[in-house]
């Protein structure tokens, strides 16, 4: 895990994991990049559990940037997509609602009808975690609320085909956003300020829906979520 300063975050490694036999990191990569290019001009966010200073130096974000415009490059020109009206999306959270769900970074995601819990420690619930709410988007909705609602974060529908387009299996129908709704956040069994609790995410949900391949909105934290059984 990385620190800020001397204190570790309390659950998630912010650095994206190695590839492994499932060979999603290159698509996971160019997710996490695309939404680091936006935030460079803002500034970095708070992201799922905050503290980050590493992706905050200018040198760093600048070779972030030039990956990301290699990667896009390597995907061909983006195709315009026509202008349509916007459409209310609709969030669903059955596909995950009362499910658990192991990260890559070991820690765990339990998810209610509408709470989640999220632990670093999946033997220990009592320390160390976030809690909250949270709204589950798939498909079109997805790719409705991610351009209607959380436009700020300027993720485009010719991007998003663009993914869609060059590799079958990432397509617009396993496209999934969620927003996390934090409200508690325990570390070294104290109750911590949470800085800016509204954390979005976005990827796909692969392999029967037991795989999320997604990237936090707010840091371009990319993170492998594998569903427990």
């Amino acid at each position: 895990m990385e620190s800020n300063e001397n204190t570790q975050t309390p659950v998630a490694s912010q650095v994206a994991p190695a590839a492994d036999n499932k060979q999603k990191s290159s698509a996971g990569l160019i997710i996490a990049l695309v939404i680091v290019s936006v935030i460079a001009a803002g500034g970095i966010g708070f992201g799922i559990y905050g503290m980050l200073q590493g992706l905050q130096k200018n040198q760093k974000i600048l070779e972030l940037q030039t990956q990301l415009s290699i990667a896009l490059d390597s995907l061909g020109q983006v195709t315009d997509i026509d202008d349509v009206d916007d459409i209310e999306p609709v969030d669903d959270n059955s596909l995950i609602s009362n499910t658990t769900w192991i990260a890559s970074d070991g820690s765990e995601a339990v998810f209610t009808e509408t709470e989640i819990n999220w632990y670093k420690d999946a033997e220990n619930h009592s320390d160390n975690y976030y809690s909250g709410t949270y709204e589950f988007y798939i498909g079109e909705d997805a790719i409705d609320y991610i351009t209607q609602d959380l436009s700020e974060y300027g993720i485009t529908k010719s991007e998003l085909k663009t993914l869609f387009d060059k590799n079958p299996e990432y397509s617009k129908d396993n496209f999934v956003v969620f927003d996390i709704r934090y409200d508690e956040f325990i570390m070294d069994g104290e109750e911590q300020v949470v800085a800016k609790p509204l954390v979005p995410w976005y990827g796909f949900i692969l392999d029967d829906n037991t795989y999320l391949d997604v990237a936090n909105m707010n840091t371009g934290t990319y993170y492998k979520f594998t569903k427990s059984e």
